[in-house]
């Protein structure tokens, strides 16, 4: 098995222990970090840097991508963040690089603690637009009815955290299936968005344009739009699924952790078909 320092990519890609450390003072790069030596693993197509050290697991770009911490017979995911610099040689690519990692940790879980009987995760998913971190959760509920990782890779929502409710969780998904907007709601959700953001007024226009009605269901209103003008305004685009999400349905029934069993991981892989040989 390969192996290689990462020292010198320190200055190119802070890690985020040394980012905490620069704020507050500590020493936790060095002393979790620094100087370390990382193992290779992977396929061909793909392959990532990886460490354990104790209970905790670090894959990719330096240990920037993936961070898990065992406790008992549960695996912590405590980020996943997708970049195309986690594989070491093959830039990873956003849909299935992002799966093969995501099945790939899981590999490494289970081949070093393999008393894992499930894993647990929050859902901290973001897109980067205009050089802004946007959340995903309010768009993916809305268009989909799941949240990122309820929808790529099987996990089910955890309503062990007291300020989430399983019957609003419930409720919203009724919700979900009947809630409509119209114009004015889309002008007025505008107007807020134009406080914070610079606009322009063919961003108003082109959502002006997919109403044919003064009403639409909030489903088919996103079916709409499409994936070019869904990047082109992507400011307003999420802005706007933040908004409506928050006016119509139940913030306290928005899962913000989930679950997945380990006999449900088997189920999961399948479904994607990856191969991480």
């Amino acid at each position: 098995m390969k192996i290689y320092s990462l020292k010198n990519d320190i200055l190119k890609n802070k890690h985020p222990y040394f980012e905490v450390d620069l704020r507050n003072g500590t020493n936790f790069f060095n002393k979790f970090i620094g100087g370390s030596y990382f193992k290779i693993s992977g396929n061909k197509k793909y392959q990532y840097d990886f460490e354990i050290n104790g209970n905790n697991i670090f894959l990719g770009k330096g240990n920037q991508c993936c961070f898990v911490s065992i406790e008992n017979k549960k695996a912590n995911i405590v980020w996943f963040v997708y970049h195309k610099y986690c594989s070491v040689k093959k830039n990873l690519s956003e849909n299935q690089g992002t799966k093969h990692m995501f099945y790939h940790l899981m590999k490494v879980i289970l081949e070093n603690f393999p008393d894992v009987e499930y894993f647990g995760l929050g859902d901290d998913t973001k897109i980067t637009c205009k050089g802004n971190n946007i959340e995903l959760k309010y768009y993916y509920f809305l268009k989909y009815g799941k949240l990122y990782y309820q929808l790529y890779f099987n996990f089910n929502p955890a309503f062990r955290d007291g300020n989430i409710s399983k019957e609003k969780y419930i409720d919203n998904l009724k919700i979900r299936e009947k809630i409509k907007i119209t114009k004015e709601e889309l002008l007025k959700i505008y107007q807020l968005y134009s406080l914070t953001y610079p606009t322009s007024d063919n961003e108003i226009r082109y959502f002006l344009t997919i109403f044919d009605e003064n009403i639409m269901l909030v489903i088919h209103f996103l079916n709409k739009i499409s994936k070019e003008y869904k990047v082109k305004y992507c400011l307003f685009f999420y802005f706007l699924t933040k908004h409506i999400f928050i006016n119509k349905f139940h913030s306290s029934g928005l899962p913000q952790t989930f679950i997945l069993e380990k006999n449900e991981l088997a189920i999961s892989y399948l479904n994607h078909k990856i191969s991480i040989i």
